[in-house]
């Protein structure tokens, strides 16, 4: 959120003269003719941070403040900083700057930048004082809009939605011309989805959707509205408000590609999966940026792995994590392929795919899920002493109790069948004794009475399911406790 937009350099010989100062670390001579806070702006957007930094900063050292471009050199300088993460400099500067009477802007631009700067060092509460009353301090500063939009964020960030939405709310009555507008109704939509509250985000996003909003919002807003009205229910609307966003030749190729993977969840949710991976191909086909065409290909790659395991659907996983294998979406596919093996029947494959998993990658959650995996798969492949093992690492590394009960359980359960009683007693107490108010608990207790019977010490096996009907009266562990000592 900025008071002052920058732009791309129309002029090519200003575009050369960028690229030179780039090349040599500095300014170049022949830049001493061009606008210094036109190369700025232009740096800063092709994403020369410390360049525009340093420019901004060159400016700013030799101007006097009662220059007209001071506050806009100094708008581009924090917002290079900004771009850099430079938080701490951001404040530092804000703070040693001396305001003179004269220039209400200035101190308007710095309160503001301090505020920014706090909100990004996490200091919510401090940022939310430097907003207070900013409006009222600054009547007359442009950047009394952009201090609204951050204070509703921040207020977001602090999870006090309903103050954030007013904020919002206020934003499109007192600024319906701010250049912001249509960002802010959407982002407002999306907090309302959120919460569920979809006819309202419905009624937000209907003014976006005409002028004096730009094309691309009202797209946006239309697939936003799409979606919303299609968790209402109203899947004709929303198959018709998709679609016309993403047969729109005129709309950029990113949003028709969105608006298509929407269509995408709907068929699917219609148990349509063929018109489903149609409208992900199609939206591939239209993705202008290579993120949104992966995206599509990740879609696809997941409705492929609920069904058979085909020998084309598992090539279209395979070569999705190897485009890109050190990926979030990468590990995911990885584990959904593994899945999708164990469970059409291929023990032998999915182990190999949970194992590469396990060699591969070091999220936790991702690979308690594959230890998990693996230990089905070996329990498939009669490999019972290996799945005790990853069942047991599956329940040191995961972070839910009821994940970790199920997988000591299950160690209990791969040792019992490999005939080791004491370790799977030994496995089946700990269940009982870590997760004493699991589901589990009972059945492990019972098992582990068992187990000690098999080791031939009928003695104590009486004792465990003595305990067992104490314990779990009413259960019908305890009924089958009372069955074991009539056989005993």
């Amino acid at each position: 959120m900025r008071a002052f937009a920058y732009r791309k350099i129309p002029e090519a010989g200003s575009l050369i003269i960028l690229a030179i100062a780039v090349l040599t670390g500095g300014p170049a001579e022949a830049a001493d003719t061009v606008d210094p806070l036109k190369l700025t702006r232009a740096a800063l957007e092709d994403g020369f941070y410390e360049l525009a930094e340093r420019r901004a900063s060159e400016f700013l050292a030799s101007a006097p403040q009662s220059s007209p471009d001071y506050a806009e050199a100094l708008d581009l300088f924090f917002q290079a900083l900004n771009r850099q993460g430079k938080f701490d400099a951001i404040l530092s500067a804000s703070r040693q700057k001396r305001i003179p009477d004269d220039k209400p802007a200035i101190a308007a631009l710095l309160c503001y930048w301090r505020a920014a700067a706090l909100s990004g060092l996490g200091k919510k509460a401090e940022a939310l004082a430097e907003l207070t009353g900013f409006e009222a301090r600054h009547p007359s500063s442009d950047y009394r809009p952009s201090a609204r939009l951050l204070r509703a964020s921040i207020l977001l960030d602090c999870g006090k939605t309903d103050d954030a939405l007013g904020e919002m709310a206020a934003f499109d009555r007192d600024y319906p011309s701010s250049p912001w507008a249509a960002d802010n109704r959407l982002k407002r939509a999306e907090v309302l989805e959120s919460l569920g509250r979809h006819e309202e985000a419905i009624a937000v996003l209907e003014g976006v959707q005409s002028p004096p909003f730009q094309p691309e919002a009202a797209a946006r807003a239309a697939c936003l509205s799409a979606r919303n009205l299609f968790r209402l229910g109203r899947s004709e609307a929303a198959v018709a408000t998709a679609s016309q966003v993403a047969s729109n030749a005129a709309v950029q190729g990113d949003l028709r590609a969105e608006a298509y993977y929407l269509l995408g969840e709907m068929r699917e949710a219609q148990t349509n999966l063929d018109a489903c991976l149609a409208a992900f191909s199609n939206g591939m086909e239209c993705a202008s940026s290579p993120g949104m065409k992966r995206r599509g290909a990740y879609l696809t790659a997941l409705r492929l792995l609920d069904g058979p395991a085909s020998e084309s659907s598992l090539q279209w996983a395979r070569n999705f994590v190897a485009q890109a294998p050190n990926t979030e979406e990468a590990q995911q596919i990885e584990l959904r392929l593994a899945s999708c093996l164990l469970r059409n029947g291929m023990a032998a494959e999915a182990e190999k795919e949970y194992l590469r998993y396990q060699e591969s990658y070091t999220n936790a959650a991702g690979l308690a899920m594959a230890f998990e995996g693996r230990g089905w798969a070996l329990l498939s492949l009669n490999r019972a002493a290996e799945a005790a093992s990853d069942f047991l690492k599956a329940a040191s590394l995961a972070a839910n109790p009821g994940d970790r009960a199920r997988c000591l359980y299950k160690a209990a359960d791969s040792s019992y069948t490999n005939a080791q009683y004491a370790t799977a007693a030994s496995l089946y107490d700990r269940v009982v004794a870590e997760h004493p108010g699991s589901p589990l608990a009972p059945n492990a207790a019972l098992q582990a009475a068992d187990c000690t019977f098999r080791t031939g010490d009928a003695d104590a096996a009486l004792l465990r399911y003595e305990k067992i009907i104490a314990t779990f009266a009413g259960t019908d562990a305890a009924a089958e406790a009372m069955l074991r000592i009539g056989e005993i």
